[in-house]
């Protein structure tokens, strides 16, 4: 994504990547994960620090008790799903954008927060984040825009084989040959994601530069949530391209999967299921405890 700045604190991902008791294990280093990642773009001062602790706590505490029931029901509603007729390419990209719903959601509870912190920022600060934004955009230049189109193409397929094995397991010669087709079907991005990339760094460079605007919050947000339905018509047209692409891939493979791979992926999302279910369970332990504490 464009946004790998402050972006990176929305936590969506941590719950649905993950496997078995990893989900459980991960959470718990959710407040000190957050921090690690916000230090890799700037040198906060001790106040700074301070802020950005007590707002990742906020927020860790929110998104237990009130993004995670959400997840169980999204994670539900996608198992009960797969019983159903042939997934198609449209639903694939409702799902997608229910995800992307629950990360708006996380940026409405972080933004105050985040707001605050770049407000606060001095100049050498910016001028560490934007270095390692560019220090960022040079590893996927390295990816996606420096080899030939071959080699990105077959790191792709790759990354595909290993991304749906995971959750599937092992695939058949069909399916196989369907992610290859995908990757060769796919068009060059690499140089249209650069270019938003810079486009998206002016923007956030402008707004860092006037803390003070009456609008900072809503321009913050609207950069924060940033994705190819801001990008020019040339460039966003390629990611829709591809998009769709991946989309009908999804679906395709989905629908060829066999009673194994069927099971596999539903033990999956049991899996995430249940660890959403026991943090829940645990954050409303934690809540009578605290309830009895100030109220012997």
């Amino acid at each position: 994504m464009h946004t790998r700045t402050l972006r990176l604190i929305l936590l969506l991902a941590i719950t649905l990547p993950l496997s078995g008791c990893t989900v459980k294990i991960a959470y718990y280093f959710l407040d000190w994960g957050l921090h690690y990642k916000l230090n890799h773009y700037l040198s906060l001062n001790n106040q700074q620090s301070q802020h950005a602790k007590k707002s990742i706590q906020a927020f860790h505490h929110w998104h237990q008790r009130h993004a995670l029931p959400e997840y169980i029901v999204f994670l539900t509603d996608a198992k009960n799903r797969l019983s159903g007729p042939p997934l198609t390419p449209s639903e694939i990209h409702s799902y997608r954008q229910r995800i992307k719903y629950f990360g708006e959601q996380s940026l409405d509870n972080l933004l105050p927060h985040i707001a605050t912190l770049t407000q606060s920022l001095n100049e050498k600060q910016i001028q560490q984040l934007f270095k390692t934004l560019n220090e960022d955009q040079k590893d996927y230049q390295a990816l996606y825009l420096t080899p030939n189109i071959e080699d990105i193409r077959e790191d792709l397929k790759n990354d595909a084989l290993k991304s749906i094995k995971k959750y599937m397991g092992r695939l058949n010669n069909t399916q196989k040959t369907r992610i290859t087709r995908w990757s060769q079907d796919l068009k060059p991005f690499g140089a249209a994601a650069s270019q938003e990339q810079d486009q998206w760094e002016q923007l956030m460079a402008q707004l860092l530069s006037q803390p003070t605007a009456a609008d900072y919050s809503a321009q913050l947000k609207k950069l924060l949530l940033h994705d190819i339905t801001d990008w020019s018509q040339k460039n966003r047209a390629i990611m829709e391209f591809n998009q769709n692409l991946s989309y009908e891939l999804m679906a395709d493979t989905l629908n060829s999967r066999s009673p194994e791979q069927n099971a596999s992926l539903i033990e999956k999302l049991n899996a995430y299921i249940e660890d959403c279910q026991d943090l829940i369970v645990e954050a409303k332990k934690e809540d009578e405890k605290n309830y009895f504490h100030s109220n012997p």
